[in-house]
């Protein structure tokens, strides 16, 4: 019988460590270019993309730190990401407060910390507005939407990266992650239940109905192997359906098989060596 991977809830101290050096380093260099970033580009849009940007980095440098600290705890690695993701913000708007306001950079340092002087200065700041549409300055209860829209989009990504880290396979008997290996598409499997069950039953025929397609303009499917020496092998599946846009350009919609399903030896060679190609 196949099973599917659980974390431990391990990790080692030296994830604070690698946690609070990173930070320390990033969340102050990263708010400050954001906030800059706000300040001298015009664009709305650009400007939404850009707060994406900032999250999704923050997200990956917590990512790092976790993989360093090997941390298998995915409440500790979502705890670190969020916490994470508001020291950043909090850096940022320190930093911004102080820009929009024409001020000296040491004002930033005092806001930083005193943070009832920063909710302060953020209160006034909500009541006139500091940009706006052709309608005109945007404040009030409009403006407070956008900023916890913004805060959840930083939070939600720095937090997203490190969690996912601390479910990604673990081997606890050689103390490292699992290597990671995207393998050549394989056809589309029509039967999901029946594919996930034949794995749960450990049954090597489950990939009997599969081959290795040339070209991935059409449905398919793509496996993705967690292997490493001394230790069980697992599997995630998805399907990808194919979709002709508006514009003529084709792209995917995922569907998730399954995820992080342990295979045997014997099972893994076939899906690697015994398969047909198409």
């Amino acid at each position: 019988m196949s099973t599917y991977y659980v974390p431990s809830g391990k990790f080692s101290a030296s994830a604070f460590m690698f946690w609070a050096i990173f930070g320390a380093i990033w969340f102050p260099l990263g708010g400050f270019l954001y906030a800059l970033g706000i300040i001298y580009i015009p664009f709305i849009y650009i400007l939404f993309l850009l707060t994406g940007i900032f999250g999704v980095t923050i997200g990956l440098v917590m990512q790092f730190a976790m993989m360093l600290g090997k941390v298998r705890n995915p409440l500790l690695g979502l705890g670190l990401g969020i916490v994470g993701g508001l020291i950043a913000l909090y850096i940022h708007w320190a930093v911004w407060l102080t820009s929009v306001g024409g001020q000296e950079l040491s004002l930033a340092v005092e806001l930083g910390l005193n943070p009832m002087f920063m909710f302060d200065v953020i209160s006034e700041v909500n009541q006139t507005g500091t940009w706006g549409v052709s309608s005109g300055a945007v404040s009030g209860i409009f403006l407070t939407i956008v900023w916890v829209i913004e805060a959840l989009v930083i939070v939600g990504a720095a937090a997203y990266f490190p969690y996912s880290q601390a479910c990604t396979p673990f081997s606890e008997r050689a103390n490292d992650w699992f290597k990671e290996k995207t393998l050549p598409i394989l056809s589309y499997i029509e039967d999901k239940a029946s594919f996930v069950s034949k794995l749960e039953q450990g049954r090597s025929d489950v990939f009997d109905s599969l081959t290795y397609l040339s070209e991935g303009n059409q449905n398919h499917s793509v496996f993705t192997l967690y292997e490493i020496e001394k230790d069980d092998c697992y599997i995630s599946v998805v399907n990808k359906v194919m979709k002709v846009e508006k514009d003529g350009d084709v792209d995917f919609d995922e569907e998730d098989v399954v995820e992080h399903i342990s295979i045997s030896v014997t099972m893994k060679d076939k899906l690697l060596t015994g398969l047909e190609k198409a």
